[in-house]
C-alpha cells in the first residue's frame, strides 16, 4: 500500500484505539515500503513526501486526544511519557532528514526514522493500545474517537521541505542554503534554521 492511499478523512469513530490502530498499521505498512532495498531513490522520496504530512497529522491527533487524557492516569502514564519521547525523537530525525546533502545521507536518516517508527509502532499495538483499551471507558474512547478525528483531519502541516536536493544545488544555490547547513553544522538547533527558513523563504 502506497502513502498516497492511506489515511483518507474520516467523519466517524466509533473508538479512538481502533482508529489508531488502523492509521498505526497503515503506516507500518508504507515504513516497509520505504525500507525494500530494491525500490529506486526517486519512487521513496515521493512516497515519504506524500507521508510525512500524514504522519505529522496523526501523531499532533494522538497527543490532543489519547496522550493528554492519558496523562491523568497514573497506570497510563509512564507509556504515555514513553510515547511523547518517540515523537520527540522522530521530529529530531525529521528536520535532520530536510537537511540532508545527498541521496545517501538522506537514505540513512529515513532508515533511522523508519526503524524507529516500526519499533514504536509495534510497541503501541503490543502494549500501549490494550492498555488505553483497558484505562478508558467505551463512552472516553467515542470522545477521544471524535477529538482525534478532529486533529487528524484537520491539522496543517508544514510541507516536507528539502532545503538541499541535490549536491550541485549545495554549491551554486544563491538563497543562502549552504548557510542553513553550516549553521546546523555548528549545532544551531534545528527548529531555529526552520523558523528562520520560513520567515526568509
Amino acid at each position: 500500500m502506497e502513502a498516497l492511499e492511506i489515511m483518507e478523512t474520516v467523519k466517524t469513530c466509533p473508538d479512538v484505539i481502533d482508529c489508531i490502530a488502523d492509521d498505526h498499521e497503515s503506516m507500518l505498512s508504507v515504513v516497509r515500503r520505504l525500507q525494500e532495498p530494491n525500490l529506486e531513490i526517486s519512487r521513496k522520496r515521493a512516497i515519504f513526501k506524500r507521508f510525512l504530512p500524514l504522519y505529522e497529522a496523526h501523531s499532533h491527533a494522538e497527543e490532543i486526544s489519547v496522550m493528554e487524557e492519558g496523562l491523568q492516569h497514573d497506570s497510563l502514564r509512564p507509556a504515555i511519557l514513553d510515547c511523547l519521547e518517540a515523537h520527540e525523537v522522530s521530529d529530531i530525525l525529521l528536520a535532520r532528514i530536510r537537511l540532508a546533502v545527498d541521496n545517501e545521507q538522506w537514505m540513512a536518516r529515513v532508515n533511522s526514522f523508519c526503524t524507529l517508527i516500526a519499533h514504536h509502532l509495534k510497541h503501541d499495538r503490543n502494549e500501549t493500545l490494550p492498555a488505553m483499551r483497558a484505562a478508558f471507558t467505551q463512552d472516553e474512547r467515542e470522545m477521544l474517537g471524535r477529538r482525534y478525528l478532529a486533529g487528524r483531519n484537520n491539522h496543517r502541516v508544514l510541507p516536507a521541505l528539502e532545503l538541499a536536493p541535490a549536491p550541485t544545488s549545495i554549491l551554486y544555490d544563491q538563497t543562502g542554503k549552504v548557510g542553513y547547513l553550516i549553521a546546523w553544522a555548528l549545532g544551531v538547533p534545528a527548529w531555529i534554521l526552520l523558523l528562520v527558513f520560513l520567515v526568509r523563504g
